[in-house]
């Protein structure tokens, strides 16, 4: 459909070679997804916002994230250490890696967008992390749902070892 990735849980992850270039961060996104992690800006899918307009307190049964983070645990992608964002589409951010958009949460409170948090819909060149409750949530769901991934179980395949003959350039050459 045009996108540059998919994460299927349990299926795994589709990439596009085309957004598999140096600084693309559509790997890490879609990663994090595979490890449970949500949008930053969860509920607002398919949503075209009214950015002159304080955000509603819900959308359908999703709370809306506030600023003051009286909402932060239910609200939004449910982490505490990433702000409000209501940008479902791709965003260049400015130089301090912030949305040029400002937004209104529910109580009138005007914010803008972190493009740095590889979860949101900013440009790559904005993107560069993971917060830290995002990492113990990834970190969480690999060691529970998907500990398969880590098991260290032994090998006990040895690699095959044989001479390799050069055909060019031929010896002494």
């Amino acid at each position: 459909a045009g996108n540059c990735g998919y994460a299927n849980t349990p299926l795994g992850v589709a990439l596009s070679k085309s957004c598999m270039k140096d600084k693309d961060h559509t790997w890490a996104h879609e990663i994090g997804h595979f490890l449970s992690l949500p949008h930053t800006f969860n509920g607002w899918e398919g949503q075209t916002p009214n950015f002159a307009l304080p955000a509603p307190l819900k959308l359908g049964i999703v709370t809306v994230e506030r600023v003051d983070g009286v909402s932060c645990k239910v609200a939004g992608d449910g982490f505490c250490d990433t702000p409000p964002d209501y940008l479902n589409d791709r965003w260049t951010c400015n130089v301090e890696r912030k949305s040029n958009q400002v937004q209104l949460d529910p109580m009138g409170t005007s914010f803008v967008s972190d493009g740095s948090l590889i979860m949101s819909y900013a440009n790559d060149a904005c993107m560069d992390k993971f917060s830290p409750l995002q990492i113990e949530a990834m970190r969480a769901n690999l060691k529970s749902d998907k500990q398969n991934y880590l098991a260290n179980a032994s090998d006990t395949t040895r690699p095959v070892v044989t001479k390799l003959v050069a055909l060019s350039p031929t010896e002494g050459s």
